[in-house]
């Protein structure tokens, strides 16, 4: 199943009140985690494995910086933190949520990829 682009808060709406499981990622278009993601989310959408799942993308810039606010996803830039004896970048960008009939079920926050499989 491909990785579907929503363009407007419509497509948004329509997709999470579907009866199914949909996973959807915010993403910033500047962002190099959210390219990371979307690189993992597009192989994992064409996995049999995950065929239950629906999954999307919108792009959170300036025309979609209204829903972002109504969703409460709040872009920053990130910070270093020291994990295992090493310096790391982390970033609230990309979002993913998991929706299913307009009920928000999940969310990851920043890139996992370990958690995109095991969510």
């Amino acid at each position: 199943m491909p990785l579907y682009v929503l363009s407007n808060k419509q497509d948004f709406d329509n997709i999470i009140a579907e009866k199914r499981l949909n996973l959807v990622v915010f993403t910033r278009c500047w962002s190099y985690e959210s390219k990371l993601c979307l690189a993992q989310l597009f192989d994992l959408s064409n996995d049999p494995q995950f065929a239950h799942l629906k999954f999307c993308r919108i792009d959170l810039n300036d025309h979609h910086q209204n829903l972002a606010d109504q969703l409460n996803i709040v872009f920053c830039f990130g910070r270093l933190i020291f994990y295992n004896d090493l310096f790391h970048f982390q970033s609230n960008v990309p979002t993913v949520r998991w929706y299913c009939q307009g009920t928000n079920l999940d969310e990851l926050i920043g890139i996992d990829p370990s958690q995109l499989v095991t969510k």
